[in-house]
């Protein structure tokens, strides 16, 4: 399955947040559109276009899922097309009529409707997807830095929870795994979930190391905390993890002494 830029999440779980979807729902949503993507890249059909989308939906009917999650999936490709769609302007003489005035629009403040025919911030300074999947530049707007710091992990525990749960691993697992989580939340100040990104993870991983002294086994239980959390509450490719500090190994100290060892003593 092919993967999607960090950035071009961020973009669109922003465009979804101003679009009322909740928060809680949004790694749902991110999930509907990696299925896309990759139904599209395998199946020759064509990202932009809204015909391709009614044979994704097909598709999953066919994969036995619940009409509520084609649903849902019927709903985030639309507004991801309504993201990176261009919608037919009015012209100035329709606009004069309309509003007595040229409207410009210099803000990254989304429109109040989702049904209007002005066109957003986000679908004006969206590049062309599959350049941006190839090359991975990303697209800039201010909207992508606010919630650095005290977002709501509310919804993260809730799913983190749920996806263990449905795993039946052992709730000692789940409370190592959200002990891990809730330490990655602190460390990042409650950065937006939709922000996160693996140079967290390096960060968060090296810290332990470097200023906190866990232990090897600590570090890496930390680490298989993180990937879960990427993978199956984010809907996110956790990607090669280099540039790490690894924690140092405690030598081994045997508990049992052999014969020889126990002359010597």
């Amino acid at each position: 399955m092919i993967p999607i830029p960090a950035h071009l999440v961020s973009q669109y779980t922003t465009f979804i947040g101003h679009r009322d979807v909740p928060p809680s729902t949004h790694h749902y949503y991110v999930k509907w559109l990696r299925y896309y993507l990759d139904f599209c890249h395998k199946y020759d059909f064509q990202q932009n276009a809204k015909e391709s989308l009614s044979a994704f939906v097909k598709k999953l009917k066919e994969k036995n899922q619940t009409e509520k999650q084609r649903k849902q999936a019927h709903h985030a490709i639309s507004l991801y097309h309504e993201m990176v769609l261009p919608v037919k302007r009015k012209t100035p003489d329709s606009l004069s009529r309309d509003n007595g005035t040229v409207a410009s629009q210099s803000s990254c403040k989304a429109p109040s409707s989702p049904h209007t025919k002005q066109r957003s911030f986000y679908q004006a300074n969206q590049p062309d997807v599959a350049m941006v999947l190839q090359t991975g530049e990303p697209a800039s707007c201010p909207e992508e830095v606010l919630k650095q710091s005290g977002a709501d992990w509310t919804g993260v525990f809730n799913d983190l929870k749920n996806a263990i749960k449905i795993r039946h691993y052992s709730p000692a697992t789940l409370r190592t795994y959200s002990g891990w989580v809730r330490k990655f939340q602190a460390y990042t100040k409650s950065k937006a979930p939709r922000l996160i990104s693996v140079d967290d993870v390096k960060a968060f991983l090296t810290w332990l190391a470097v200023d906190q002294g866990v232990s090897a086994s600590s570090q890496n239980q930390a680490f298989n905390a993180l990937l879960f959390l990427f993978r199956h509450v984010f809907g996110k490719e956790f990607g090669k993890v280099d540039g790490i500090v690894r924690a140092k190994r405690k030598p081994y100290i045997p508990v049992v002494l052999s014969r020889e060892e126990v002359h010597l003593i």
